[in-house]
């Protein structure tokens, strides 16, 4: 199985867009969620639900205790501090600091996983510039034709807004902004604390995957 890991609101939806629309077919929720494919929203393709999924959503690495290393895991990494702001105005009522916790336990999980596994950090999907060659790896890693790149690409702000109106539906907090940047609205020093706190949490994990957010 292919699993797609990351902490809540860091691009999962999108990825997972992406994913059923190059393949046709189905992604599957995170365990004990009903198993629907994003195209029961997004409508792209009525045959994609027909086959057999692709990959599983997980969001806590207790989730992975099923993985192998036969199995493919892909990991988003978001921006910490815009991770943690966007959870609360869902209503996450969490700490900085648990949260920052809870997104090191993930990333040293899949740091140490064995199996095959591959990084996409939720900035670079945004970037028109690196979007083409995400596809392109994202196709051969999970072994997917790449003939619908071009397509996606050609039609990216169509996506884009296909994906933020079915977000939209399941996700009541949603504004339907997700380009806001939320560290506008903290001090310089503030977002340098917190940055101190993840660092010191776990230095090497922090210089390894988190250092582009220094």
């Amino acid at each position: 199985m292919n699993y797609l890991f990351s902490y809540p609101r860091s691009g999962n939806s999108y990825f997972r867009y992406i994913v059923e629309f190059l393949s046709k077919r189905p992604t599957l929720d995170c365990f004990g969620v009903a198993d629907k494919s994003l195209n029961d929203l997004y409508k792209f393709d009525d045959s994609v639900n027909d086959k057999e999924p692709i990959l599983r959503k997980v969001h806590k690495f207790g989730d992975l205790s099923v993985a192998t290393k036969n199995d493919s895991v892909v990991l988003i990494i978001r921006d910490f501090i815009e991770c943690f702001e966007s959870n609360v105005k869902r209503g996450v009522s969490d700490s900085f600091e648990a949260i920052a916790k809870q997104m090191l336990d993930n990333i040293v999980w899949f740091h140490n996983f064995t199996g095959n596994k591959m990084i996409v950090y939720y900035e670079d999907m945004k970037d028109e510039s690196k979007i083409r060659d995400i596809l392109s790896e994202v196709c051969i890693f999970l072994n997917i034709p790449n003939n619908q790149i071009d397509s996606f690409i050609e039609n990216l702000e169509y996506h884009r807004g296909k994906s933020l109106e079915g977000y939209a539906k399941i996700n009541s907090q949603f504004t339907g902004n997700s380009n806001k940047n939320h560290k506008q609205d903290l001090s310089i020093e503030e977002i340098h604390r917190r940055i101190s706190v993840v660092e010191n949490m776990n230095n090497e994990i922090f210089n390894i995957y988190l250092r582009r957010y220094q």
